[in-house]
């Protein structure tokens, strides 16, 4: 996506920090013996879904357009 300048990049970049952070707070915390509640869980993957079903594929067609995959 850095390579072919796709515009979204500053947006999906962040957006997968975002994802990856409480990702490894939730981690963190059953490393350590606290509680992760199980709709914080169902929460995170569904914003994963939705990042997926979202932005992952914005840019499928922008590469196509471009000839770029």
């Amino acid at each position: 996506m850095e390579q072919a300048e796709f515009p979204g990049l500053t947006e999906h970049r962040t957006e997968h920090h975002r994802m990856l952070a409480e990702m490894l707070q939730s981690a963190h915390h059953l490393q350590h013996g606290k509680t992760c509640r199980p709709t914080d869980a169902v929460r995170a993957a569904q914003r994963y879904l939705e990042h997926i079903e979202g932005l992952d594929r914005e840019y499928g067609p922008w590469l196509r357009d471009r000839n770029i995959l």
